[in-house]
């Protein structure tokens, strides 16, 4: 008996036990409530997905938004895009992986800081129509800076522009078109890379004010097909300066001793002379400046009845592309439909291409094929006429005329089946019109 009772005694302490824990669990929760509240449930990050000068036109003070993978970044068609209003400072990071920012819409105004503003680990895309000379360049206005970023296409800098760059990397992807067009305020380049058709153009344009400091420093100019590293134009304000130190200029161009003034092959050229603004040249190299070509095929195209068959070739050391074009052919028709004609109906035949390409040819009416049969009629007042009666051939419309025979020779032997009247001008065959007339 000893025994049971101290296992029933066990097990009633434990019951006790598990009530004395549930009873407080349950008093610990009631009151962590009524101290903080409910637990809050952890709510789903919601995506902004809207575009970058959407997210970015009302922002005030210093704002930081970190960006991944393609970001649209709609350029207006009134005016300039304005990021920010007066006296923000934003920073758009692309993180440790980077993200895309694809300029789209149909202005050609410039993306404008109206404070500042700094993008960080971007690739720029410009997807804007395309014009001639400067609207094919994404322009940019403002305080601005630029770290470990990435342009595919050509940019500029306009009015008022005070623009950093940092370990960026430029690529001049139209024949025409610079990397880069200064072409106004001031703008440094550091330990940045120009490849491509051209590099820097640091040139006054027409609509703006003038060119004050330009600096590269520590800068690489590769394989530039069309020009030299740095091309000056007109700078329009005294002093301006320009100053080129620390780069490499690797197989660029020799300048333009016709165009121009003064240049350095592979270096720089300029339509003004170096004398009339400050112009510094220190530390840099320059490696040859013409690439003997090796072209390898990298892509290719078959002509076809609607396109042109092209090859494009690259060459290895420079980048440069050559692009053959080839005829299109010419379309294949078969006929894929026909109606035949008829005594007193056109006819038609189809004819398409895989290509989907088709037309289509009328078949003239076949008029009818009459056969005549001539008989002596005398009415009941005893008046004698002939009547002709013309029969086809192929419908069985048939047709009477009174007196004259319309002469149809179906045989072809130049003799009326009619009449019998041989005339070598004879109808074969005759048509509605014909009788009826």
């Amino acid at each position: 008996m000893t025994k049971k009772s101290n296992r029933i005694g066990y097990i009633v302490i434990c019951l006790l036990l598990t009530l004395a824990i549930a009873f407080l669990g349950s008093y610990a929760v009631t009151l962590w409530k009524e101290t903080y509240g409910e637990p809050s449930t952890p709510e789903t990050p919601v995506v902004d997905d809207r575009p970058l000068n959407e997210r970015l036109e009302t922002v005030t003070g210093a704002y930081t938004l970190t960006v991944s993978g393609a970001n649209e970044l709609i350029v207006s068609d009134d005016g300039a895009t304005q990021l920010g209003v007066d006296g923000a400072e934003i920073v758009v990071d692309g993180g440790a992986d980077g993200a895309t920012v694809r300029a789209t819409g149909d202005g050609a105004g410039a993306i404008q800081a109206e404070g500042s503003l700094t993008f960080k680990n971007i690739t720029f895309k410009d997807e804007t129509p395309k014009g001639v000379l400067e609207p094919n360049y994404l322009a940019f206005d403002g305080v601005l800076r630029f770290e470990n970023c990435v342009f595919e296409d050509s940019i500029s800098l306009k009015t008022n522009t005070n623009a950093s760059f940092v370990d960026c990397r430029f690529i001049s992807s139209i024949s025409r078109c610079y990397s880069v067009w200064v072409t106004s305020g001031s703008a440094y380049f550091t330990n940045c890379t120009f490849t491509g058709y051209r590099g820097l153009k640091i040139h006054e344009a027409s609509t703006s004010v003038d060119v004050v400091e330009v600096t590269v420093d520590g800068c690489t100019f590769q394989d530039l097909t069309e020009k030299v590293g740095v091309v000056i134009g007109l700078l329009g304000v005294d002093p301006s300066t320009v100053s080129i130190k620390n780069s490499a200029f690797n197989n660029c161009q020799p300048w333009d001793s016709d165009g121009s003034i003064e240049g350095v092959d592979g270096l720089y050229e300029t339509d003004m002379y170096t004398s009339e603004f400050t112009f510094i040249t220190e530390n840099n190299t320059i490696t040859s400046n013409a690439c003997l070509h090796e072209y390898l095929l990298i892509e290719s195209g078959a002509s076809s009845c609607t396109l042109e068959g092209y090859e494009k070739f690259e060459c290895i050391n420079c980048r440069d592309i050559v692009v053959r074009t080839y005829a299109m052919l010419e379309h294949s028709h078969e006929e894929s439909e026909r109606i035949e004609a008829s005594c007193t109906g056109t006819g038609s035949v189809t004819y398409i291409c895989e290509c989907g390409d088709s037309y289509t040819e009328t078949l003239n009416k076949l008029g009818h094929a009459y056969e005549i049969k001539q008989t002596e009629v005398t009415t009941e007042e005893g008046a004698a006429y002939t009547l002709y009666t013309y029969t086809c051939a192929d419908c069985g419309y048939v047709y009477t005329r009174k007196g004259v025979c319309l002469h149809v020779d179906m045989n072809n032997d130049n003799i009326c089946d009619g009449c019998g009247m041989a005339n070598n001008r004879i109808k074969k065959p005759i048509t509605q019109e014909d009788l009826e007339g």
